[in-house]
């Protein structure tokens, strides 16, 4: 159970505000880098704020090169489209 006064934010929040992807925050979970975190009740990840802060540069640095086939796949299409143009 979350204890009073921790934040926490959307996984997708933390995306954006910490310059993370997607499956860096998954990962960083799986691996146990973040222990604080719950689904919501839109079945979205959260993350206590405070921990993906203080854990911030040891995600980066560990996950550096952690990128999945969708994220990969996805880069290689944005730079094909952005070609095209």
């Amino acid at each position: 159970m979350a204890a009073l006064g921790r934040r926490y934010i959307r996984k997708r929040g933390a995306v954006r505000k910490y310059g993370l992807t997607p499956d860096q925050v998954e990962e960083a979970v799986k691996r146990g880098l973040i222990t604080d975190c719950k689904l919501g009740d839109d079945g979205e990840l959260r993350i206590n704020e405070e921990e993906l802060a203080a854990k911030l540069e040891e995600i980066k640095r560990s996950l550096k090169a952690y990128l999945s086939l969708r994220e990969l796949s996805s880069r290689k299409a944005q730079r094909e489209a952005e070609k095209a143009l």
